[in-house]
């Protein structure tokens, strides 16, 4: 692919900032946290666990039958920060675990350290919950990814010596299984190997997996038949497979789903899979169900921030419009599925729609599951936060007010870190037409285009600021560059490097393209100005409020701010909004941040409403009483970057609200 010929290098900035907090701070941390090695921490047992598979230490398993995927995202977080920048000492541990890998693989290509330890006579005998394919599949992206990054194979051999074993036991052939993983994870990964390898049967394991997924007879139901309906989760017992197809994605084939159903971690890494085998077997009938479940998702099941699902119960979608603020649910790793997800669309279409998701998902619903100090994490990311009912309602009790160091399922925090570590690689999308600039973001782009190499520079404080300067060389008469203009964006200039406005462009589907001169530098300016957003009438839960945004930021309100009662605070969207520093807010109890999380606090816009007023109640006035206009009183409303939400407070829950009450023009 294309892609794969290109290199990018992220310079400066935002995610820059992002980049060196998780190369500096967070993997070194998450491999602690892997090896138990953080007090008062949830204890991982990952390391452990490969050990104890290795015959190389003694002791019991500990964690879920899953935890060997928290190692592959470390790894592949790793591949990418070395891609980014070579670290030798970084590099030696990372070869050290991937000897460790080595050594609990067994002959045969298997390895996973739940079933080698525990249960090595059960493999692929529990598909729906036991996550072998899963697990297969972080280790195979790991694998692809470290390849890329290093030129070493020796863990890219241990995944496809793996995926070899899975090609023998899994397809369509007499004798073969029928199965596939209750969590989807291994279709995209097998694409990945793919696309490193060429290896033909990984891509028709992927489709296969794809095409079996939801058949009748229903393979995880006779799968529950042959264990004598035994589980492998207590919490599981009282579930028939039967009735809980929607759960796992299979109550219908994939190719013919036209709604976002199911869990939705599950749901994103199927379409993420979907859309990779699409792009390789110009499956139509695939990418038509890829683009109507992405239309499902941004128009009725998407929250404001990127997040996805928005029930507790099975962390899945519900129905259209149904999207609480106050117990959404929006995983981390749900968000980042659907970075994944819509990465792949750009490569099979060129609308901007797919990258103004991709930047609200990256740039909102993502990074507000890590604190500013890179050790910190969030499972969920709700959008209002009442630290009374997370304490004494039993319905709120998963809803965290505040990041704790690790969780016992740890899916989110080294998925989030993945992602963030491989940033530079969303930036472009090179396709025979044009290449496509999908995020502005400071950066040095080494292209290469039907075999003809680019050089691309963007210079740009964005998000913050929407001047993006750029500097070209080796565009030829006949290729084009796109420039993407966000669907929030209502103004925008295209300058030459004179100051004097380009004309020489056409639009569409949300990007400019221009033919450039063999060197070439131009500006393009985006409006960035705070503006106030609704939802859809449909959404109950947020009839007669707004929102508000700076460009394609979320913002919210933290009690640290504006005092407690969050919901009595009433905003006028027409009356504007003042920027303002960081330094002109309350500073609180900011963690000790690296240099790089500092930045990121610092540079930041916070926002104050030039016209709010608050809702009071008289001492003792009683519960109920004939309706009269508010009693209200001016104060300061103040608004922060959504993504930094919970990072002053300390140890001390506060109040937090993306959606605010509005102020009628009476008032």
């Amino acid at each position: 692919m294309e892609n794969q010929k290109s290199t990018c290098r992220i310079t400066d900035g935002f995610f820059k900032n992002y980049q060196e907090l998780v190369r500096t701070v967070s993997i070194p941390y998450q491999w602690n946290i892997l090896n138990d090695r953080i007090p008062r921490a949830e204890k991982s047992g990952a390391v452990h666990n490969l050990e104890l598979a290795a015959g190389l230490a003694q002791g019991e398993y500990y964690g879920t039958c899953f935890q060997d995927s928290d190692v592959g995202k470390w790894l592949e977080a790793t591949s990418y920060a070395l891609e980014t920048k070579p670290d030798p000492n970084l590099e030696a541990l990372a070869d050290s675990v991937i000897v460790l890998l080595e050594k609990a693989q067994q002959e045969d290509g298997y390895l996973n350290s739940y079933f080698t330890v525990k249960e090595p006579q059960k493999r692929f005998t529990n598909l729906r919950e036991c996550c072998e394919h899963y697990c297969f599949g972080h280790l195979a992206e790991a694998g692809a990814a470290y390849y890329e990054a290093t030129g070493k194979d020796r863990l890219l051999k241990i995944a496809c010596r793996y995926a070899d074993l899975l090609c023998s036991i899994f397809g369509p052939a007499p004798g073969q299984s029928r199965g596939y993983d209750g969590h989807p994870e291994a279709e995209l990964a097998l694409v990945r190997l793919y696309e490193v390898t060429g290896k033909e049967s990984y891509l028709k394991l992927a489709d296969f997996f794809l095409n079996v997924r939801g058949e009748e007879p229903y393979y995880m139901e006779l799968e529950w038949e042959k264990r004598n309906h035994a589980w492998h989760y207590e919490l599981n017992k009282d579930v028939n497979p039967r009735d809980d197809r929607i759960y796992d994605c299979a109550h219908i084939q994939p190719r013919f789903q036209k709604k976002a159903d199911g869990h939705a971690v599950k749901v994103g890494y199927l379409l993420t899979g979907m859309a990779a085998v699409a792009a390789h077997t110009k499956d139509e009938q695939l990418l038509a169900a890829c683009r109507s479940i992405y239309d499902n998702i941004i128009n009725q099941r998407m929250y404001l921030t990127g997040g996805i699902g928005s029930s507790r119960h099975q962390e899945r979608f519900t129905f259209d419009y149904d999207l609480p603020n106050d117990r959404a649910y929006a995983e981390t790793c749900a968000a980042v599925s659907l970075s994944f997800f819509t990465r792949r669309m750009l490569d099979l279409i060129p609308d901007s729609t797919y990258a103004d998701t991709l930047e609200r998902v990256l740039y909102n619903g993502t990074i507000s599951g890590m604190s500013l100090d890179g050790t910190h994490f969030f499972y969920l990311n709700p959008l209002e936060i009442l630290p009374d009912a997370c304490r004494f309602d039993q319905d709120f009790k998963y809803v965290k007010p505040l990041r704790p160091q690790w969780l016992s399922c740890a899916c989110c925090p080294p998925n989030l870190i993945r992602l963030l570590a491989s940033v530079h690689r969303y930036l472009y999308t090179v396709r025979d037409d044009a290449i496509y600039v999908n995020l502005y973001v400071s950066s040095e782009g080494n292209l290469t285009q039907n075999g003809r190499s680019v050089f691309i520079r963007q210079e740009t404080d964005y998000p913050w600021k929407g001047e993006i300067r750029f500097s070209t060389e080796g565009f030829l008469p006949d290729m084009h560059l796109a420039l993407r203009i966000p669907g929030w964006c209502t103004s925008w200039e295209l300058l030459d490097h004179t100051g004097r406005k380009r004309s020489d462009f056409y639009y569409k589907h949300g990007y400019l393209y221009l033919s450039l001169s063999p060197s070439d530098s131009f500006l393009l300016h985006l409006d960035i100005k705070p503006c106030c957003v609704k939802a859809n009438c449909l959404v109950k839960a947020d009839a007669g409020k707004a929102a508000l945004m700076l460009g394609p930021i979320v913002y919210c309100m933290e009690e640290l701010d504006n005092g407690p009662q969050l919901y009595n605070i009433i905003v006028s969207p027409d009356a504007g909004f003042k920027e303002c520093h960081s330094s002109d807010f309350p500073q609180g109890e900011l963690p000790v941040l690296s240099p790089q999380g500092a930045a990121l606090y610092e540079n930041a816009v916070f926002l104050e409403a030039e016209k709010a007023r608050r809702e009071v109640s008289a001492p003792g006035q009683v519960l109920y009483e004939r309706y009269y206009p508010e009693e209200t009183q001016a104060v300061c409303a103040r608004f922060v970057p959504y993504f930094l939400w919970g990072n002053r407070n300390g140890k001390t829950p506060h109040e937090m609200q993306v959606w605010f009450r509005v102020m009628r023009n009476d008032n």
